[in-house]
């Protein structure tokens, strides 16, 4: 069942999957070479989605970043006339420049904790859809952007499915023509997020440790969690005054042991780690650590409170 998701922001790399360019045709009018509705020809100078339009007309957030698709008319973009001239559209379709785009700098999900645990390796697929013209997009380890000539019937109408790792949603030019299955409505109800520091022991260490948190509703090892569950991704760290060496920290979740666990590096005289829980509901949650750091054990205790950060601007 899908809840709808009012406007939104939008998650992912895409790459051509469709052929590039057409063969011509000895029976072909003169005018040039024949394209079908939803082919799409390879730019001879490529262009971005903010050369079209910094404001695109379709978005998608997706765990790994926000998806952008734009276009205009061929005749409208500088370097694209001449090449539009050489094509031959169907009647009743127009020749358009679309740009597409996954934007990973745009996640919507804060603190390092829910970055680190975002990869850009799931499967993402993006099909766009006017009248009865489709055309097929792809993420793959190839381009992350792309741009090209297409032929749409009404160009005005276009609409998108975005799936990310078997999850699909849609989206239309409208603010209001969004559908998001409940896995994905958390990327635009806004991530909850927490922060606390840790009574660490001995005091004689003089430690400081903390904590950030994010509830997410997909991870690398998790993949989608349950509607109405998100897997809790923590990030313990900390230092010791006169310490030496890096440290490894067990972190617990109510009691409830991390399904992974990942350093962030070696700290001199400290430790950082990320670490992912089963999925839950969020709620308080007690965080225990236990560090040995040379011939000392440290611990310590803290309470994280989640708490919703702000929605996406666009989320409606």
């Amino acid at each position: 069942m899908s809840s709808g998701v009012r406007g939104g922001s939008i998650a992912a790399a895409v790459a051509l999957v469709l052929a590039v360019g057409a063969c011509s045709d000895p029976e072909e009018p003169a005018g040039g070479t024949s394209v079908d509705p939803g082919e799409v020809v390879g730019l001879d100078r490529p262009v971005q989605v903010d050369d079209l339009d910094p404001e695109p007309a379709l978005t998608a957030q997706v765990p790994s970043g926000v998806v952008r698709i734009a276009w205009r008319a061929a005749d409208e973009v500088e370097g694209a006339r001449q090449q539009a001239g050489d094509l031959d559209a169907p009647d009743g379709t127009q020749l358009v420049v679309v740009a597409w785009e996954l934007d990973v700098t745009a996640v919507d999900s804060p603190g390092v904790s829910a970055l680190a645990a975002l990869g850009t390796d799931a499967d993402i697929e993006v099909v766009l859809s006017s009248g009865e013209a489709t055309v097929a997009l792809a993420t793959d380890d190839i381009p992350l952007a792309g741009s090209g000539l297409v032929a749409l019937p009404d160009p005005d109408e276009l609409t998108a499915e975005v799936t990310f790792d078997g999850v699909a949603q849609t989206v239309g030019p409208g603010d209001d023509e969004r559908d998001v299955p409940d896995q994905v409505a958390p990327l635009y109800d806004g991530v909850p997020a927490a922060t606390a520091s840790l009574d660490c022991a001995p005091t004689r260490l003089r430690a400081i440790c903390r904590a950030d948190a994010a509830w997410l509703p997909w991870t690398d090892e998790g993949g989608w969690a349950p509607a109405g569950r998100l897997w809790p991704v923590v990030r313990a760290e900390g230092s010791a005054r006169g310490a030496s060496g890096s440290a490894t920290a067990t972190v617990t979740l109510d009691g409830t042991a991390a399904v992974t666990s990942l350093q962030q590096g070696a700290v001199d005289g400290g430790f950082n780690g990320l670490h992912v829980f089963p999925a839950v509901e969020p709620s308080r949650a007690r965080l225990d650590l236990e560090v040995t750091l040379g011939g000392d054990r440290l611990t310590g205790v803290g309470v994280l409170v989640p708490e919703r950060a702000t929605p996406s601007p666009t989320a409606g």
